[in-house]
């Protein structure tokens, strides 16, 4: 299955069904599977948009709130004022 950036609407690689169904519910930053084919989707370099993006132009607010709490954390983390 494609698997998209719903906020972008970039192509980010192949997964199977599950996988595509719970991808973007990966709450993790680093060492998990999910968060490091987020951070480095495999199709990013090609820039291919989505067939069918727009069907998820509706959720893309979601979607963009979590993915900066995310890199706020990210960042957080980097920095070495991350609290856990």
């Amino acid at each position: 299955m494609i698997d998209h950036d719903h906020l972008t609407g970039l192509v980010r690689g192949y997964v199977c069904t599950p996988c595509n169904n719970v991808v973007d519910h990966c709450t993790h930053v680093s060492e998990c599977m999910f968060s490091y084919y987020l951070n480095n989707p495999p199709a990013s370099q090609l820039a291919l948009p989505h067939p069918n993006h727009t069907a998820f132009q509706r959720r893309r607010g979601e979607f963009h709130l979590r993915r900066v709490e995310h890199f706020d954390r990210l960042v957080a983390e980097m920095a070495g004022t991350h609290r856990r």
